[in-house]
C-alpha cells in the first residue's frame, strides 16, 4: 500500500525486511518469496532503479521458470515486468524479444490472443512493430 501513495522508501524497506524473512523461513523458491521479490523490483522500477529491478525481475523470473514453469501465469507476470523495466532503459530490442515470447506463451494457454504491447504505452521513442501472429 504505500508505494502507491507514493511513500517509496517506506516501501522499499518493509519490501526488503518481507523479503529477506520469507527467505530465511521459506527459502528461495517458495512462491511467497517470489511474490516478495517481484514487490522489491516494482518498488525499484517507481523509484527509477531500473537496473536494479531488472536484476531482480531476472532472477525471479529464472526462479519461476524453474519452480513453476514458462507457461504459468505468474511466470508470465514477471516476463512482463521484465520487459517493462527494459523500455524504460531503452533496451528495446531485448523487451520486444522478451515480450514477444511472452505473448507467444500466453496465447499458447488461451484461446484468444493477448495484447501484448501495452508496454509501449508511456516509451514515447518507440515505434510499434507490426506483426503477424
Amino acid at each position: 500500500m504505500t508505494g502507491k501513495q507514493g511513500r517509496y522508501g517506506a516501501a522499499y524497506k518493509k519490501d526488503i525486511e518481507a523479503q529477506t524473512l520469507y527467505q530465511k523461513l521459506l527459502g528461495k523458491e517458495h512462491p511467497d518469496t517470489l511474490v516478495s521479490m517481484n514487490n522489491l523490483a516494482c518498488v525499484l522500477r517507481s523509484q527509477g532503479k531500473y537496473a536494479e529491478a531488472e536484476e531482480i525481475y531476472r532472477q525471479v523470473l529464472k526462479l519461476k521458470e524453474e519452480v513453476l514453469g514458462e507457461e504459468h501465469p505468474d511466470t508470465l507476470t514477471i516476463m512482463n515486468n521484465l520487459a517493462s523495466v527494459l523500455v524504460r532503459q531503452a533496451k528495446y530490442v531485448e523487451a520486444e524479444d522478451i515480450h514477444w515470447l511472452f505473448h507467444t506463451l500466453s496465447t499458447a494457454r488461451i484461446t484468444k490472443p493477448m495484447f501484448y504491447a501495452t508496454f509501449l504505452v508511456d516509451a514515447q521513442e518507440v515505434k510499434f512493430l507490426e506483426r503477424t501472429v
